[in-house]
């Protein structure tokens, strides 16, 4: 146990923050931290765990060691998502302390963390350990700037829960963008590392009016965040399950260009139909046969209602956070 536990003293938590290389799992983990940052002091130390070497984290874990750490101080808080990150985290706690959490439902067994936050779309089962979320956790906040005037595609890519044809989804853009209701004379299209190249040379041989492509390579960090934050529309493919969260949290009206799913629904894409079902989004299909874009209910931040549990939780004695607290990484 920590000082700042013990004595209740306003000194920031420190977190070891554990990160495998994957700008999905990634952005779950910093969409928790900072809707936490909003609350308490964070000291944020970035712990990265290579792909190879899960017999050095498997012995690291059975004889409660964890070298990686040793300049770091105590953790409060360890937190990551993805599978591989696992073994590193149960020795890091075993070695040094601290509670861990993962932004996903685990691989092994959930009663060896002290919480898990698992979309519902997984099935998590009923328990204290599992903090249920209406899918991936994201650092896109909600906002009421919005342009009207201004829309958004998030373009995704071939996926194991969808099949993908360049035609179809260029299709969907182009009948968008001649055919909105909504006078919309600023069209965006951003794609991701997924996305065929033969389907952004399809795409730029329309000649499609009011757009401009952003390829994800000539992107900058946190630029769908920003964008998402001024746009008023937003179109998303629908094996993109995070980036359709992120336009839903942010408040856009959002669409959802489809694809066919494959023969056998995943739980990925029923949790999609299940937004549609809720009237969260509208499906192509729907927005062409004339039903309007939809949106999110107002308060919809899976990150905010996380982070509050969170602190509330675990470390309701540090106090809200000072203007002068900092969050480190």
């Amino acid at each position: 146990m920590s000082k700042s536990e013990v004595d209740g003293s306003d000194i920031p938590l420190e977190v070891w923050k554990f990160t495998d290389g994957k700008p999905g799992h990634e952005k779950q983990t910093d969409g928790l931290l900072h809707a936490m940052a909003e609350r308490i002091s964070l000291n944020v130390h970035p712990v990265a765990i290579p792909a190879k070497g899960g017999f050095r984290r498997f012995r690291h874990w059975l004889f409660g060691q964890f070298p990686d750490g040793k300049d770091l101080p105590n953790p409060d808080l360890l937190v990551g998502s993805g599978h591989r990150l696992h073994l590193a985290m149960l020795a890091a706690r075993k070695a040094r302390g601290g509670r861990l959490l993962v932004c996903m439902k685990p691989s092994l067994p959930l009663s060896w963390f002290d919480l898990a936050l698992v979309p519902r779309h997984d099935h998590p089962p009923d328990t204290e350990r599992v903090l249920r979320t209406r899918g991936a956790l994201t650092t896109v906040r909600p906002s009421s700037d919005k342009d009207s005037q201004s829309g958004l595609f998030l373009i995704g890519g071939p996926s194991p829960h969808f099949d993908w044809s360049d035609e179809e989804v260029a299709e969907q853009v182009r009948k968008v963008i001649l055919g909105s209701e909504e006078e919309i004379v600023d069209w965006k299209l951003t794609t991701s590392r997924r996305t065929p190249r033969a389907f952004l040379e399809r795409l730029k041989s329309a000649e499609l009016p009011n757009l401009t492509i952003f390829p994800v390579e000539e992107t900058s960090s946190g630029w769908v965040d920003d964008q998402l934050a001024r746009s008023g529309v937003a179109w998303v493919t629908e094996d993109s399950v995070s980036m359709v969260h992120e336009a839903l949290t942010s408040g856009c009206l959002t669409g959802l260009l489809q694809l066919p799913v494959k023969a056998r629904p995943s739980r990925v894409a029923l949790g999609i139909l299940d937004l549609t079902k809720k009237e969260w989004l509208t499906s192509f299909a729907k927005w062409d046969g004339g039903d309007p874009l939809r949106s999110a209910p107002p308060g919809f931040d899976e990150a905010t209602r996380c982070a509050e549990w969170v602190v509330d939780r675990w470390f309701q004695s540090r106090g809200s956070k000072g203007s002068s607290a900092k969050t480190r990484s």
